[in-house]
């Protein structure tokens, strides 16, 4: 049964990118699955990481910047506060701004 369940998620249920740029995949057992099953692949890969759920109020962040790299070593979880500092200081150091 186990082999149908991985084929079905897999081949059938078919990755894809939201609006925003992000990967979702068809796992409904992650605790943050949407009413679909869907997850972000990078709060999966995080969950992992960190072994368990990523509790509210709290974000994945890509060190790199790339969306779609969600290799374990390239998330970071954080506050959603810390996460909002640290892109308004790459925001502001694009810009020329503070440093």
């Amino acid at each position: 049964m186990g082999n149908l369940k991985n084929y079905i998620r897999d081949k059938i249920k078919k990755p894809y990118v939201d609006r925003n740029g992000y990967e979702l995949r068809y796992r409904p057992e992650s605790p943050s699955a949407n009413g679909r099953g869907y997850a972000h692949t990078h709060r999966v890969v995080a969950e992992q990481k960190v072994g368990g759920p990523i509790y509210e109020g709290r974000v994945v962040h890509h060190r790199d910047g790339d969306k779609r790299n969600n290799n374990s070593g390239n998330l970071q979880v954080m506050s959603r506060s810390r996460h909002g500092k640290i892109h308004k200081m790459k925001s502001n150091y694009k810009k020329g701004g503070k440093k």
